[in-house]
């Protein structure tokens, strides 16, 4: 009986607009908190690939407190990337081991093309490449008592279809939520002020057409 009345209601224009109205601001408002969800799930996804690589910097001073040579440590870093990799636990595709003075070590796995100098300080850098394939990030170890930085390559080519997935799942989301407000809103209005609206403009067309016709007319 409600959804019949309030399909009944919606034949009107007044209604329409009204429908209308109250779904695009809901959809407004969704959007606006969906954009930000969106940014986040994509700093989580990162993040989690740099705990992966956090693993193996954190490596490296343990390493060299045993006086491991810098050539070993490079060679470790990279059979450890190589057992991740084999037990699917990994996103590391390869790195790039500096000296503290930014000297080149060595490379192993897919080289970054985040390169280390002087200018760039001390300091963690993250480099998305512009295909969005592939994620390079720093990792100085100076203050762990290793003079050395890791810079790691890690594979993102999944990332975009997570994301995907991620934002599809928002907005059908979104728009369920959207609809049954808009529906629940309606049916409110609907009985409170659409059918008093409504039943006011027949009075008043019926009005017009007794005048019209000169003839009496019946108010309910």
């Amino acid at each position: 009986m409600a959804v019949s009345r309030l399909v009944q209601s919606l034949r009107s224009r007044l209604a329409q607009k009204l429908t209308l109205w109250v779904f695009l601001s809901l959809m407004a408002i969704e959007i606006v908190v969906l954009v930000p969800s969106y940014y986040r799930k994509r700093a989580d996804l990162l993040t989690q690939r740099e705990e992966i690589s956090a693993g193996a910097a954190k490596a490296i001073p343990l390493l060299h407190a045993q006086g491991i040579s810098d050539a070993d440590i490079l060679a470790a870093v990279d059979q450890l990337q190589t057992d991740l990799s084999r037990n699917g636990e990994t996103y590391i595709l390869g790195g790039a081991l500096y000296r503290d003075d930014y000297t080149l070590v060595g490379t192993f796995g897919e080289a970054p093309e985040l390169t280390l100098d002087p200018s760039q300080g001390m300091i963690m850098m993250r480099v998305r490449q512009p295909a969005g394939d592939r994620y390079d990030v720093s990792w100085p170890l100076a203050e762990t008592g290793a003079p050395f930085m890791l810079v790691i390559r890690h594979d993102t080519s999944g990332l975009q279809r997570d994301l995907t997935l991620y934002a599809l799942g928002l907005a059908g989301l979104v728009l369920i939520i959207a609809t049954v407000v808009t529906l629940a809103t309606m049916l409110g209005v609907e009985y409170l002020v659409l059918r008093i609206i409504l039943a006011l403009r027949q009075d008043l067309l019926a009005v017009g057409d007794a005048i019209q016709a000169d003839s009496p007319c019946l108010l309910y």
